[in-house]
């Protein structure tokens, strides 16, 4: 008997700029996520494989974007568990609705014997229907859907 494993996959964004986040393992406890993270900035993008989010910090993220697809004012973030390795925040930008997406990852380069700090931190414009999108993405993160 075989048996299938579903993983959460999303992009959010255009051709041009967008974040892509790809489940790639739980811990055993099913607490924590691991997932890839792929940042395109126009002619800037970074990718790094080795980002852990907790559950709870998801779920915070899932209340934020309900709220903010209420009100369409104000903000949802979310980080990694290891600080400043991954973040990515929604907001609300003037009073017309408009969102915009930053985001920023992280991670090391060793290269003989030093060890060099690479980071690729933006944004981008984004519909409003993001929030819906990334609510749907995180929930199935929770295995739940609304």
């Amino acid at each position: 008997m075989s048996s299938c494993t579903f993983r959460v996959f999303m992009i959010i964004g255009s051709t041009d700029e967008f974040i892509e986040i790809e489940e790639l393992q739980r811990s055993q406890s099913n607490s924590d996520i691991g997932v890839y993270v792929k940042l395109k900035l126009q002619d800037f993008c970074g990718s790094y494989s080795g980002v852990f989010i907790g559950e709870p910090e998801i779920s915070l993220f899932c209340e934020q974007l309900k709220s903010l697809n209420l009100s369409r004012q104000g903000f949802a973030k979310i980080n990694s568990l290891t600080p400043d390795e991954f973040k990515l925040e929604i907001r609300s930008v003037g009073s017309l609705g408009k969102m915009e997406i930053e985001a920023q990852i992280h991670r090391h380069q060793y290269s003989g014997d030093k060890y060099w700090p690479i980071y690729l931190n933006g944004g981008f414009e984004v519909e409003p229907n993001a929030i819906e999108q990334l609510l749907f993405y995180f929930n199935d993160f929770l295995g739940e859907h609304s």
